[in-house]
């Protein structure tokens, strides 16, 4: 079996133009800048063959999935596993005031160790990468052989590391192709 997938991450938001923690919880839209990133992305990824596109809930990536699916002329599928992570008590944080609270836990927060790490009231890392795992592994019998992704800085971190890219971290509208073939998966 296999599958080319583009994982993509939304366009900027306010919160990421001020550095504010966004997590599930926080469900606001793209910024101006946001939807000209998402509408640059959906040029880049016209020659790609993309079939279908699963989205995060959230609206920030149910946005960028719209522009690029508008573009390639394609449907957009909601799927909640692809939602950010919660980040409990984080959520709408600047990111000086989340280090200064949580030291223990940005210490980590971005490396591939202790997996058992989340803030306050909300999922561990490891809890956010099983469910994008689980998630993409459900799409390897989706009904299309090439499949765009729209979904979260942090949730898409973890995916990745979990694939075997640590700590490749999405800038917002960036995306990166991976291919599963066979039970192996591989990054490009």
């Amino acid at each position: 079996m296999e599958k080319t997938f583009y994982f993509f991450r939304h366009g900027e938001t306010n919160y990421n133009l001020r550095y504010l923690r966004q997590g599930c919880q926080i469900n606001k839209g793209l910024n101006s800048t946001g939807r000209k990133q998402a509408q640059h992305l959906a040029e880049n990824l016209l020659d790609k063959k993309i079939e279908l596109i699963y989205s995060s809930p959230l609206y920030r990536a149910v946005e960028t999935a719209g522009i690029i699916a508008d573009k390639l002329q394609i449907p957009v599928i909601m799927m909640p596993q692809l939602t950010e992570g919660n980040f409990g008590e984080a959520e709408g944080l600047h990111e000086d005031e989340v280090k200064s609270r949580w030291p223990e836990i940005i210490s980590v927060w971005y490396q591939d160790t202790e997996m058992d790490k989340g803030f306050p009231g909300g999922e561990t890392k490891q809890q956010i990468q099983d469910r994008m795992f689980a998630a993409i592994n459900n799409l390897l019998q989706a009904p299309a052989d090439v499949i765009g992704i729209s979904s979260h800085g942090t949730a898409l971190r973890l995916l990745l590391m979990k694939l075997g890219c640590n700590n490749k971290k999405l800038s917002n509208a960036e995306a990166i192709e991976v291919q599963y073939h066979n039970g192996e998966w591989t990054i490009y």
